[in-house]
């Protein structure tokens, strides 16, 4: 199967590069693999045929992972659109208060009861 798609990066009107695309295997017949979007912000990967999650980040940007799993087998197949925004994950834990910003996404990594 081939994929091919495109990501942009908010902050960006120039070079979209670097962004790193996994594509990582869900069943048995899959293999997982990733790579790199190009200054266009397009990428390609040559895939066995199976089921796969796909995820898109780079550093100074907030992770991305497309929504579902993907069945592909022997075709040509074309991902939506992605845009990653500028900002970072920040983990947090224990109890919280202040100010949560819009371009951080938090990722709780436990709790205080």
């Amino acid at each position: 199967a081939t994929v091919t798609g495109n990501v942009f990066l908010s902050d960006q009107t120039d070079d979209h590069s670097g962004v790193k695309v996994v594509f990582s295997a869900v069943s048995a017949s899959a293999t997982s693999d990733s790579v790199y979007s190009t200054t266009a912000g397009a990428y390609a990967v040559g895939l066995t045929d199976g089921i796969y999650t796909v995820s898109l980040s780079k550093t100074g940007y907030i992770p991305y992972t497309v929504p579902g799993t993907f069945t592909w087998g022997g075709g040509s197949y074309t991902l939506d659109d992605v845009s990653l925004t500028a900002g970072a994950v920040i983990e947090i834990s224990g109890r919280q208060s202040g100010v949560f910003y819009n371009d951080f996404q938090y990722r709780v990594i436990g709790i205080q009861v």
